[in-house]
């Protein structure tokens, strides 16, 4: 029997309702379509130089490495989240390059890099491409600050390399994914890895239709103190990341930044001083308490647990975390609030 639904003094059949329906979801997959296409038309038109600095590349080993450089002074090489490039820095730059060279990097497979397929995202290659860009550089000890991975990194070069590894700054960085925060990251994998709808998924990604929301979620109450401007330059630096990735390097990327990527076999000494910076807001908490008592085992790191912040607080305090950053690697004296070593809560001032 042929089911029928009054509306408006008509009787619609359920053939009629399912055609209306289809045609509704038709209607709003061209509508998402459109969107995705005119924000890749309006990324490409951004301009693709640094907003600060010079672009410049070099060849390490078979990859053209992109990086930019900004500012006079000692050498300071910024190293970026594993999905990160040297955007990452922006609203540091105009600080850091005041006192330091400064030197963002591109990791392959991000930015402006090459995209190579087959390079791995485990610490000891990521740790020989660092010795071998530094040694293109012709800079013998260098100086780091590092967000994420790039943090984790530091610690990996401080406990195998330390003759090649000065003060350095670690923002977030933890040495073990827990079950909660790897299965994330799975679930994004498993979906880019299916194919056609996993290109699609990068598609979108790629659109930066999400960036005003990653934006907000990643500045906290920051955001409400934006211009239009900067946050119009926030959410473009964001988007142009994920605008010039690409899909097979992506998958690569993820693949191998899950394994295992603790560097703490390797530490049985840290002789270099580094500062942690945690925030104590930060979306992480299982995975960072382990690190931060690993690390209570090393004199020469210091870890400040930044109140009222949460795990983007390079982009939240900007320019209180490169003022500390800048003494810090200057050797001047930070620990007004907190002494040498250790763990200590810290208020942003």
């Amino acid at each position: 029997m042929q089911k029928f639904q009054f509306k408006n003094g008509q009787f619609l059949s359920g053939d009629t309702m399912w055609s209306i329906l289809i045609l509704f979801i038709f209607f709003l997959i061209v509508l998402f379509i459109i969107s995705i296409i005119n924000s890749w038309l309006r990324l490409s038109s951004l301009r693709k130089n640094a907003r600060f600095g010079i672009n410049r590349s070099i060849r390490i080993n078979s990859y053209r490495v992109h990086y930019v450089e900004f500012g006079e002074g000692r050498p300071l090489i910024l190293l970026p989240d594993a999905l990160g490039d040297y955007r990452t820095w922006n609203l540091l730059l105009p600080i850091l390059s005041q006192k330091f060279r400064c030197i963002g990097i591109d990791w392959p497979g991000t930015g402006n890099s090459d995209k190579p397929f087959d390079f791995q995202y485990t610490l000891p290659v990521l740790a020989e491409f660092i010795l071998d860009f530094i040694d293109e550089l012709q800079i013998e000890v260098a100086n780091f600050v590092g967000v994420g991975l790039g943090g984790t990194l530091i610690y990996y070069l401080a406990g195998n390399f330390p003759v090649n590894v000065g003060r350095s700054v670690a923002i977030g960085s933890f040495f073990n994914f827990n079950p909660t925060a790897r299965l994330r990251q799975q679930r994004l994998l498993s979906w880019l890895k299916i194919p056609c709808l996993g290109y699609f998924v990068h598609l979108v990604r790629k659109s930066g239709l999400m960036s005003g929301t990653i934006a907000k979620q990643a500045l906290g109450l920051k955001w409400k103190r934006l211009s239009a401007l900067e946050r119009q330059n926030f959410q473009n630096d964001l988007a142009l990341g994920n605008f010039q990735a690409q899909w097979k390097p992506t998958i690569q990327l993820l693949e191998t930044w899950l394994q295992n990527q603790s560097p703490s076999k390797s530490m049985n000494r840290i002789e270099v001083p580094i500062l942690q910076l945690w925030g104590i807001q930060s979306r992480f908490p299982p995975t960072i308490h382990p690190t931060i008592e690993r690390l209570k085992q090393f004199p020469r790191v210091t870890q400040w647990l930044i109140q009222e912040s949460n795990h983007e607080l390079h982009w939240q305090h900007p320019r209180w975390v490169a003022q500390v950053t800048t003494h810090f690697i200057n050797e001047e004296n930070i620990f007004s609030e907190s002494g040498n070593g250790g763990v200590w809560e810290v208020k942003v001032t």
